[in-house]
């Protein structure tokens, strides 16, 4: 979220607001004394700033931060339904392209690469994603061991994650869908991943999260308003392409495997035909 970035401020308003923004996961938790004492400020100026930013006071702002992380999958859904009308396809086809186009001026190129890069050298690719998500996890698993990857998935949540993450070397790497807080499950695989020094490529629509400053590479993906029904179609683009770029990286190796299964079927088409 940033929810300052159509305001003229002051530099005192603008130590605030850019502190705000890289902690709005701890906003619930602050006072306006521990936000002025973070920025070197007065609370007069902290008090001041909720009105500069379109808010009451920090009591209104939070009330705003709350109804954007907390609305359910039904007010999502039905809020969306209500903003395209009784003939949603184009208004979603245009959504879905403004997603898209806003991926591409967030999605950093030298990133992407080395997300390639990390993919194509590791012995084992993890793959964590949970809701939605499970989505892309199932994808870029099927389509990488298509290569000749060794891609293992993680379990989504709960204890299961353990017998998972026990699997986990040196010269792996994991992909992360990140699209949700800084969950305890995401903050477990992070926290094994920094000990063992395991790169952790993340996929995520947040612009501000811990998560970010743990990660070797970074992939942005544009999902649409908080609180709003999200789509995956920028996920989509990126993980295609991502998987392009791993084949062309392996090069002769990935085309054999693909060869491979292609003389598979023909071989055993009569006993297993493609459906």
């Amino acid at each position: 979220m940033q929810p300052f970035e159509t305001h003229e401020l002051t530099k005192n308003q603008q130590r605030i607001a850019n502190y705000i923004s890289k902690n709005i996961e701890n906003v619930a938790f602050l006072t306006e004394k521990d936000i002025a004492d973070a920025c070197l400020v007065s609370s007069a100026s902290v008090s001041r700033f909720w009105e500069a930013v379109g808010f009451k006071n920090f009591k209104s702002f939070k009330r705003s931060l709350r109804e954007q992380y907390l609305s359910t999958p039904a007010a999502k859904t039905e809020k969306t339904i209500h903003k395209f009308g009784q003939h949603p396809f184009l208004p979603m086809m245009e959504a879905h392209i403004h997603n898209l186009e806003k991926t591409l001026t967030r999605l950093s190129e030298t990133d992407f690469r080395s997300s390639s890069s990390l993919l194509i050298e590791a012995d084992t690719i993890h793959v964590y994603g949970n809701g939605a998500a499970q989505f892309m996890v199932d994808l870029i698993a099927f389509r990488l061991r298509r290569f000749d990857c060794n891609v293992h998935t993680l379990a989504p949540s709960g204890h299961e994650i353990f017998e998972d993450l026990i699997h986990i070397h040196p010269f792996d790497v994991i992909v992360v869908f990140g699209f949700m807080d800084f969950s305890p499950e995401l903050q477990v695989i992070f926290d094994i991943a920094q000990k063992r020094k395991i790169p952790i490529v993340l996929i995520t629509d947040r612009l501000i999260s811990p998560m970010r400053e743990k990660a070797a590479a970074i992939l942005y993906s544009e999902r649409g308003e908080n609180n709003e029904f999200h789509s995956l179609v920028s996920t989509l683009a990126i993980v295609e392409a991502l998987i392009l770029e791993v084949c062309r990286g392996k090069g002769a190796s990935a085309i054999s495997k693909l060869k491979e299964l292609q003389d598979l079927r023909k071989q055993y088409a009569s006993k297993l035909p493609k459906q």
